[in-house]
């Protein structure tokens, strides 16, 4: 898929593309952008699995985990930038 891409991008840049190779390279653009998606999803499930297994393994670890994660969220709902200085409210 990425290398009919990469040929379609060679002759876009030679001679330019014709309306059906246009619309093959948006297809395939779509495409590519789907599995990756997809591939990410599936590498965040798989990183989430682990963090918890070693979560339970490693409880202090896992703990840590949720307080500095509590604390980034709640705290970035309390800054505000004012002339590119940020203020704790």
């Amino acid at each position: 898929m990425q290398k009919r891409i990469n040929e379609l991008n060679a002759q876009d840049d030679e001679r330019g593309l014709e309306e059906a190779e246009r619309e093959e390279k948006r297809f395939l653009l779509a495409e590519l952008n789907n599995v990756k998606f997809k591939q990410e999803a599936v590498m965040y499930q798989k990183a989430r699995q682990k963090w918890l297994k070693q979560g339970d393994l490693n409880t202090k670890f896992f703990h840590s985990s949720i307080k500095w994660r509590r604390a980034i969220m709640s705290c970035m709902g309390c800054m505000l930038t004012v002339g590119g200085v940020r203020i704790r409210m």
